[in-house]
């Protein structure tokens, strides 16, 4: 039987539950070197900012400096196959959302094995996405941009975090569904993404509400549409 190939650990986005399983878990290194939480995206998406929240919790509790390095850029595969060639030694977290799941899927040739090489420790929180417009559209839910881009095909655009993202795959779901004319323009993260709608450049995205609060409280974008079954608290009205 062959040896098992070193396995890298992916701190993963997804659920807001096993915060105590990870601060417990044995897998960390205890050498005094930093742990490392790798982020596959820019600075200012969900990923970052989650990130940047445990980091100083992992590192009250666990005594040891932690960092948050970003390694953006391949719809996350350039952190990701940095994780990979990373030494096995506990001291170097993949901090993955949606594309770690979706690119073995939508990308068969990936630099590395997403199954062999890596091992989940947690995961660490569950949002809902925000689906968020510029000033510019007229509409105030998802119902009126549909209809405000039935009227006027070709007019607008929406910015994802990449191409094979979730957001990406939610939007052109969106467009099927809707048989609508929407423009696709892939950025490389959820704060460029933000950028672009602030900018005009692209005039719908979808998000984490984390990725837009700041910007939909201080109404720069508006709120269309939430996921999931119920409200966000923070926006009764949406």
């Amino acid at each position: 039987m062959s040896q098992p190939t070193p396995r890298r650990q992916a701190l993963k986005i997804a659920s807001a539950a096993g915060l105590a399983s990870l601060l417990g878990t044995p897998a960390f290194a205890q050498d005094g070197a930093p742990l490392r939480l790798v982020v596959t995206f820019p600075p200012g998406g969900s990923t970052d900012i989650t990130a940047r929240i445990l980091q100083p919790v992992l590192s009250q509790r666990m005594g040891r400096p932690v960092v948050v390095e970003n390694k953006p850029g391949a719809a996350s595969q350039v952190g990701t196959q940095y994780v990979a060639k990373a030494a096995p030694d506990g001291n170097t977290l993949l901090v993955c959302f949606d594309s770690h799941a979706i690119n073995p899927i939508a990308k068969p040739n990936l630099p590395y094995d997403t199954f062999k090489d890596f091992s989940g420790v947690t995961l660490a929180v569950r949002f809902p996405l925000v689906i968020a417009a510029s000033a510019s559209v007229k509409a105030n839910d998802l119902r009126g941009f549909i209809e405000e881009a039935r009227q006027q095909p070709g007019k607008f655009s929406y910015a994802s975090t990449g191409l094979g993202s979730m957001n990406h795959l939610v939007m052109e779901d969106i467009k099927r569904r809707s048989k609508v004319d929407v423009l696709h323009v892939p950025y490389g993260g959820g704060g460029p993404a933000v950028q672009a709608v602030l900018a005009d450049t692209s005039q719908i995205t979808l998000l984490s509400y984390a990725a837009l609060r700041a910007q939909i409280q201080a109404g720069k974008v508006k709120a269309l549409a939430v996921t999931g079954a119920k409200r966000l608290p923070d926006l009764p009205q949406v």
